[in-house]
């Protein structure tokens, strides 16, 4: 059964979702799909360590993460991680790193597919201006993701 809690932070509300021992979900909004409303011991250290990374301390997350999706939408999350903290990456540079230069467009759908905000860092990922693309879901939060780690690097 699903397990999910919601904290207040300096971003807002997050909404942390623990599926069989696994961190499933980071949310900005509450998520749809039932969930037995409870902390858990897992779900509390990720907000632990989501608020050291807020406080400009942590850079990078130690925490057991699983999301459904298809094979190359794995390999694009797992490419979200491999961007530094304080760097960004263009669509068509990930696309090129995991050997498809020419599936942007299936870049930005694993990005938008992607339910762990924050911790898979899909805010990293910028157009090829180096910008966030104004259709950005949360852009503000975005924003203040990439200017966090700009300033902390």
């Amino acid at each position: 059964m699903k397990k999910r809690f919601v904290y207040q932070t300096k971003i807002g509300n997050i909404y942390i979702t623990e599926e069989k021992s696994f961190i499933t979900g980071i949310s900005y909004h509450k998520p749809f799909t039932p969930a037995l409303e409870t902390e858990t011991l897992l779900i509390r250290e990720t907000y632990m360590q989501i608020t050291e990374y807020l406080s400009g301390v942590r850079k990078g997350f130690l925490l057991p993460l699983r999301q459904d999706g298809t094979a190359f939408q794995k390999k694009i999350w797992e490419a979200l991680l491999q961007i530094p903290y304080g760097y960004t990456c263009s669509y068509g540079e990930l696309a090129a790193a995991v050997g498809k230069p020419k599936a942007i467009r299936a870049v930005e759908t694993a990005k938008n597919k992607n339910h762990i905000d924050i911790c898979i860092p899909s805010h990293r990922l910028v157009n090829e201006a180096g910008i966030l693309p104004v259709h950005t879901r949360n852009i503000k939060v975005k924003k203040f993701l990439l200017e966090l780690e700009h300033k902390n690097v």
